[in-house]
């Protein structure tokens, strides 16, 4: 048994032992116990029998486990999830650990983090902000994985969390028809000039996403071919600026044909575009020339700028009903399935990595195709 020792205080005496605890397995190195503090010998000589108890039962670990918190283990993690990713993708993650994820766990030893705690962080955050709740859970899980493949943990409590039910609320409404977009873009041809017309007029026609439209140039047009090369987007930096960079998956690296009329509203706000920029003292006679510019030339300084366009459209036109600018691309998709297209062209033309994708709205339409059959059999029957 390890020897107690008297020593002096400005309070008074006290007392005080070195417990050897047993070898370290990992290291080899003896391990010992120091108490000290206690007021009367008696204390300390229970706590030291205690000790003697717990050794005995094998519940005293001579290994030494180093204690990390979570905002440790999550440094870690991002470390090496920053070379997997886009910037943007990056950002997204690191804004959503920052302001959702840090106020719960971040201080804590990641040893100490129960499943309590866990379940109370997903109520918040289902209660606070639901849809995205599910990218915390995820987040979290991840960086809990790597602290127990590290040895700081045993089990991840993240992994048995209730979820709450989500009520899934998916914007049927975020599409045009095919008489609301021939609408719209009337409206839009006689209102705006050509630089907008063919903004909405491709987006609606090829399905191209908002970043991939921003990035285009004219070399990505072959108005001989009639094809549109997407082998870029614009993307998000962290520090909210925006750069031309690679798509947002390997699928959606591809080339899709292109009608008629949108190539004619492309080569008649080509000709304008040269003619404007030329009397800046400006060649946009070039492949590089980005299509959809900021009025000088260059990339636009944010992705929103195609926002700010629609809203105008939309403000000048309260009687056209608003989707969003992503609605285009699912206007697109829509009508290519009602007009029977095969879903894997579909899923090819938009550059779906996850065939789910183009069945989601694949459903929606064949629901569409359903009830108007029925709404016939109906008319039929009582006319």
């Amino acid at each position: 048994m390890a020897k107690i020792i008297e020593y002096e205080t400005r309070s008074g005496k006290r007392y005080k032992f070195l417990y050897y605890a047993g070898v370290d397995e990992k290291t080899g190195k003896k391990k010992y116990i120091r108490k000290n503090g206690f007021t009367t010998k008696k204390a300390a000589q229970i706590a030291l029998a205690r000790l003697e108890y717990q050794k005995a039962l094998g519940k005293i670990d001579a290994s030494t486990k180093k204690k990390v918190r979570f905002c440790e283990v999550a440094r870690e993690w991002f470390s090496t999830y920053k070379l997997t990713v886009r910037e943007s993708t990056l950002g997204t993650k690191e804004s959503r650990y920052r302001k959702q994820i840090a106020p719960y766990f971040g201080d804590c030893y990641v040893d100490k983090i129960t499943l309590q705690d866990c379940q109370k962080a997903v109520n918040e955050w289902f209660q606070a902000i639901p849809a995205t709740m599910p990218g915390c859970i995820e987040l979290v899980n991840s960086i809990m994985e790597l602290a127990r493949k590290e040895g700081y943990i045993t089990d991840n409590p993240m992994k048995d969390v209730t979820r709450p039910r989500r009520t899934r609320t998916r914007d049927d409404n975020n599409f045009y028809t095919k008489q609301e977009l021939n609408t719209f873009l009337g409206r839009v041809k006689q209102q705006e000039n050509k630089k907008i017309y063919a903004c909405f007029r491709l987006l609606a026609y090829s399905g191209i996403r908002k970043g991939e439209l921003l990035a285009l140039t004219w070399g990505d047009v072959d108005f001989k071919g009639k094809t549109l090369n997407i082998d870029k987007a614009l993307t998000n930096r962290i520090n909210g600026s925006v750069y031309v960079g690679r798509p947002k998956t390997t699928a959606s690296i591809r080339k899709i044909a292109l009608d008629d009329l949108t190539l004619k509203a492309l080569l008649e706000w080509k000709y304008q575009q040269a003619r404007d920029l030329l009397k800046r003292g400006y060649n946009a006679n070039t492949p590089q020339q980005i299509i959809f510019d900021d009025n000088n030339g260059n990339i636009v300084k944010y992705k929103g700028s195609v926002n700010r366009w629609l809203r105008k459209i939309y403000q000048k036109n309260p009687d056209l009903r608003c989707i969003r600018v992503h609605g285009f691309r699912h206007t697109h998709c829509t009508l290519l399935l009602e007009s029977g297209a095969s879903i894997a062209s579909v899923q090819e033309r938009l550059g779906h990595s996850d065939v789910n994708t183009t069945l989601e709205v694949y459903t929606h339409v064949t629901k569409k195709v359903r009830q108007a059959a029925l709404n016939d059999f109906i008319n039929y029957m009582e006319g």
